[in-house]
């Protein structure tokens, strides 16, 4: 990653502002660069070429008379992990394809590996996820008997991450996902660092 990150200037009303984590502090001072652009536009006529792609595909899978499925699709082609309804298809895609051109504004790139879309930066990948937000429900009978099923929501989730130790945002009362991209690039440009930095003093050790 090219150092494109350099030292803000914050404004004097903002010099005494105070953060939770660093992170948040770091998504503060990315939000105040002009060469970046996090605000998610209402419309986009024209889509990123990942996204662009990406859209095609959903849309043979859903119209699919052989009932593809989104795995069966991404072992063959580089798609973006968008699992959403077609209500909200057309925010993820405008979520997603802002996110992507922030990324490559910081001279870091989206790659695909093993059947999933990661963000890399310092040489390190993290894997990325976009869906509609499912709630699982809980139900009981009189004998004590239960099962479960599950909810969509009107809600999108964005994830990053592996499994084992996954962050996630999500639309709430106070504020929409749109609202938390700083944030989330904060997120990944801090994790990817620590790993870099982790394994570069391993490879230092074992030398």
């Amino acid at each position: 990653i090219k150092n494109k990150n350099p030292k803000i200037n914050l404004d004097p009303k903002h010099q005494h502002k105070k953060f939770r984590t660093d992170y948040h502090r770091r998504a503060f001072e990315l939000k105040q660069r002009k060469d970046l652009n996090f605000k998610v536009p209402v419309r986009i006529s024209t889509y990123h070429p990942l996204v662009r792609t990406s859209k095609k595909l959903l849309e043979k899978i859903d119209n699919s008379e052989k009932r593809l499925s989104y795995w069966e699709v991404a072992s063959e082609n580089d798609i973006l992990p968008i699992h959403t309804n077609l209500k909200l298809r057309v925010r993820a895609l405008r979520f997603i394809d802002t996110l992507i051109k922030v990324v490559e504004a910081m001279d870091c790139k989206i790659i695909f590996y093993c059947n999933s879309a990661h963000v890399e930066m310092f040489g390190q990948k993290t894997e990325i996820n976009l869906r509609q937000k499912v709630y699982r429900i809980r139900t009981k009978d009189e004998s004590g008997w239960g099962w479960e099923s599950w909810e969509a929501s009107d809600k999108l989730e964005f994830q990053a991450g592996p499994s084992f130790r996954k962050k996630s945002w999500i639309d709430n009362t106070k504020r929409k996902l749109e609202e938390c991209l700083p944030e989330i690039i904060a997120w990944i440009e801090k994790d990817s660092k620590y790993w870099h930095d982790l394994r570069a003093r391993q490879a230092i050790e074992e030398n």
